[in-house]
């Protein structure tokens, strides 16, 4: 039989075959994930988090303050209506 270079090729054998071995070897070591790294980058999030928790809980008390400051200020005495129009000629 003659073995031509257009022999079709099954499926599978394009596939690579990724076994631990060769994964250690493609994946650089300061991208690997350990425990270690998730641990800090869930601690740095709930920090950053926190932080803005708190400074919106901070702005909230803040701004009611002023409300209420500003809602005392408004209240005005009941004003006795006035019939404006004695000095008027109809």
């Amino acid at each position: 039989s003659k073995i031509s270079c257009y022999q079709k090729i099954p499926i599978f054998a394009s596939i690579p075959i990724i076994t631990n071995m060769s994964i250690q070897f493609m994946i650089p070591h300061y991208i690997v994930i350990n425990q270690n790294n998730v641990i800090t980058a869930l601690t740095i999030m709930v920090l950053f988090l926190l932080v803005l928790l708190v400074f919106g809980i901070y702005k909230t008390v803040k701004l009611k303050a002023e409300h209420k400051k500003l809602t005392k200020k408004s209240v005005k005495k009941k004003e006795v209506y006035q019939d404006f129009t004695e000095g008027h000629l109809y």
